[in-house]
């Protein structure tokens, strides 16, 4: 029957078709014997049906009309007169009418039916030049259809798959995921899975596993669910996101994707390294809660340029790490407007701002010395002529005490002017030095008397000397000058007087603690520390204390010029000075120098050994400063210690609270801003009997004690500290009596 529609396709074939059809519907009648008068419409009803419906609605009009005359015919009285009377013509209305609707609905129909035919053969032309795979089931799972792209993606052939239960395409511990989740949705209507796009694990014939992006629907045919999915292979796109992500997670670059709606829409996996958030925590905020709220400003209006079209060549600010402080991130940025996203390469710049800081305070240290090294040298010719002729006229004076009493005072405010002049060379590094040998240990056991008067006796001089300490390389008249001024500079702290702690002793000085001291090399070093128990000093202060003629005692009680000259000296001496001071803490002074040649890979070789064994017990780090957290996590974490880490006592207790393991040791700083060290442990000691204590302080061990802050026994680790310093005094701790609360 179609190949009979499709032969008389053509406009005059279909009206010639027509035509044969009325023909044969008039020979019939002449060669039937007629029923009645109406046979003929019976005839004529046939042909308007076989017309419209294998020629259509024009063919099926041209029936109806050649129809309705020719049956005038078979209306006429016997002896053929025309008689038209009102039955007649209601019986040729009638199928007029009849024959109308017939051709309506059967030309309808076999629109539809072409509309069909069109629609599944275009069907069939995409599922078969598709890229995808596509699979049809009914509500049973079995196989219906599949295309060649589904063949290929599976290695099965149709004949192979065909009839099949869908289950067949699944690894095994899928299928019964699969049976209840469609027998459930048949049964309610509730979906188990997002039908838009989903990604699973195919199985392919020869066994192996693969992953697939999924997407189908639901179609109903004679009553019957049918389902009908697109299969896309997507090993090619894993394979290239896995090395992505690779390549990502060695990158030190700061990556993102961010939308001109102010949140991130994808963050490489450094930032989680670099500032501690999560990427879904990172993603589901407003970028701008995270800049540090002086950068606002400056932020809205870039990401007003950005949103402009204007590339970011370079812009710098501050975002929040999650322990709460701040860490500097640099940005180049283009924006994409027809995607309404920025794409930005980034980079933690924090250190390296810290190195320029610390680079920029040397060079106007060094700058400031220059000049005082110059005014020095040529005040000093000045005060040579005046003493000289001061000398002079004294020694040829018989009588006059008065002038002789005034040419006194010249010439002792000469050697005042003179020492103030060797206090400016020492400072810019320029006086001769004439270096030898020296063991510290010594030096300061030699200068215990004079000490003990310089300061009075209301200030207790407390001294821990190494005995077996290494020699330095240094000048002895300058480095008891630097004792001598360390001390008298901790006394004038103390008005109403305390402790000094002179200490001396034989340290290790690896690349953690020259990445965060600028000019330092890595190596064995004598350490002289002194401190005290006095008012301390503010972070603003501490920035200065190194700056000639800088001083916080009253107008007429100093030069300024007593630690500049400590500076200096050591500078010159191939060393370097940490201080560390808080306000109502006291303050410490740690002088780094170098070994002398024959002693340094002696040195060297005793720091290499370790000797530490790891158990993997958790530790908790209580540290306010965030380089020295971080510090003690990258050297812990990867000797197999579970860390956790808090920069206050109350985030500390918290996290106690929270986890659900124990806690073996706790690692906290002495004095910390809201909950110093010791009262952290006070509450914590309820909440975690077991754990052990650590102490850590920029003050020395003896220092902490005679400040009356720990008591003595107490685990202590003394700061500036090697990864490996800190490591034996975990296991120490850990391994023994010390440290119990």
């Amino acid at each position: 029957m179609t190949f009979l529609a499709d032969s008389i396709s053509s406009s005059p074939l279909r009206y010639l078709f027509a035509i044969t059809l009325v023909g044969i519907a008039l020979v019939a009648t002449l060669q039937i014997p007629l029923v009645s008068q109406r046979t003929p419409f019976a005839f004529f009803f046939v042909a308007v049906m076989v017309a419209s419906h294998y020629g259509g609605r024009n063919p099926g009009l041209v029936v109806i009309g050649m129809s309705a005359l020719a049956s005038d015919y078979f209306v006429l009285p016997p002896r053929y007169s025309f008689r038209l009377d009102a039955i007649n013509f209601l019986e040729e209305l009638v199928f007029i009418s009849v024959a109308l609707l017939l051709v309506y609905l059967i030309s309808a129909q076999r629109q539809t039916e072409r509309s069909l035919r069109s629609s599944e053969e275009r069907y069939r032309i995409i599922a078969e030049t598709a890229s995808d795979g596509i699979v049809t089931i009914d509500q049973h799972s079995r196989i219906l259809f599949i295309n060649r792209a589904l063949e290929k993606i599976f290695g099965y052939k149709e004949s192979e798959i065909l009839n099949q239960s869908l289950t067949q395409l699944m690894p095994s511990y899928l299928r019964d995921v699969h049976r209840a989740g469609i027998a459930r949705y048949v049964e309610t209507g509730k979906r188990h899975l997002n039908w838009n796009s989903i990604e699973i694990t195919a199985l392919h014939k020869s066994g192996h596993e693969f992953p697939v992006e999924l997407s189908f629907g639901e179609s109903n045919k004679n009553g019957e669910r049918h389902f009908t999915g697109i299969i896309r292979d997507i090993t090619d796109r894993k394979r290239v996101e896995r090395e992505r992500e690779r390549f990502f997670a060695v990158s030190g670059d700061l990556l993102v994707i961010a939308g001109f709606d102010g949140y991130f829409k994808w963050v490489s996996p450094t930032w989680e390294r670099s500032l501690g958030w999560t990427s879904e925590e990172l993603l589901s905020q407003p970028s701008l809660q995270l800049v540090h709220p002086d950068d606002h400003e400056k932020t809205i209006a870039e990401a007003e340029n950005l949103s402009q079209g204007k590339e970011t060549i370079s812009f710098e600010n501050r975002y929040r790490h999650k322990d709460g402080s701040y860490r500097w991130i640099s940005w180049r940025a283009r924006p994409y407007l027809e995607e309404q996203q920025v794409y930005a390469a980034a980079m933690d710049i924090t250190e390296r701002r810290s190195l320029e800081d610390q680079l920029q305070h040397s060079q106007k240290l060094e700058s400031i010395g220059q000049l005082a090294g110059g005014v020095a040298h040529d005040f000093n010719n000045l005060l040579t002529v005046i003493s000289g002729y001061t000398e002079l006229s004294l020694g040829r004076l018989a009588e006059p005490e008065a002038l002789k009493r005034n040419l006194g005072e010249i010439n002792r405010a000469a050697d005042r002017a003179a020492a103030l002049t060797r206090q400016l060379l020492a400072f810019s590094r320029k006086q001769v030095l004439q270096p030898k040998a020296l063991d510290l240990t010594e030096t300061v056991q030699n200068m215990d008397k004079l000490l003990r008067r310089l300061i009075g006796e209301d200030i207790k001089l407390v001294t821990r000397l190494e005995a077996d300490l290494s020699k330095v390389l240094a000048d002895p008249g300058q480095i008891e000058q630097v004792i001598m001024n360390l001390a008298l500079n901790a006394r004038d702290a103390m008005p109403q007087g305390g402790n000094i702690t002179i200490e001396t002793q034989n340290v290790f000085l690896d690349d953690a603690y020259i990445r965060q001291h600028m000019g330092v090399t890595p190596g064995p070093y004598v350490m002289l520390a002194v401190s005290d128990t006095g008012h301390g000093m503010d972070a603003k202060t501490l920035s200065r204390i190194f700056e000639p003629f800088f001083t916080t005692k009253e107008a007429g009680k100093g030069t300024g010029l007593g630690l500049s000259m400590v500076y200096g000296i050591i500078r010159q001496s191939g060393g370097n000075l940490w201080v560390y001071s808080e306000p109502g803490h006291g303050t410490t002074f740690k002088i780094y120098l170098p070994l002398a040649k024959e002693q340094g890979e002696q040195q060297r070789e005793i720091a290499t050994d370790s000797g530490a064994r790891v158990a993997g017990e958790t530790v908790l780090i209580v540290e306010d400063e965030d380089a020295v957290r971080n510090l003690l996590l990258s050297v812990l974490q990867p000797e197999g210690y579970t860390v956790l880490a808090a920069a206050s006592g109350q985030e500390a207790l918290q996290l106690c609270q929270t986890y659900e393991g124990s806690i073996h040791l706790l690692m906290t700083d002495v004095v910390m801003p809201g909950m110093s060290g010791p009262e952290l442990v006070k509450r914590l000691v309820g909440k975690c009997r077991k754990v052990r204590v650590l102490y850590m302080s920029g003050y020395t061990d003896n220092a902490i004690v005679h400040h009356g802050v720990l008591d003595p026994g107490i685990a202590f680790l003394e700061k500036p500290f090697t990864p490996l310093a800190a490591l034996r005094k975990v296991r120490e701790v850990l391994e023994s009596d010390a440290g119990t609360p």
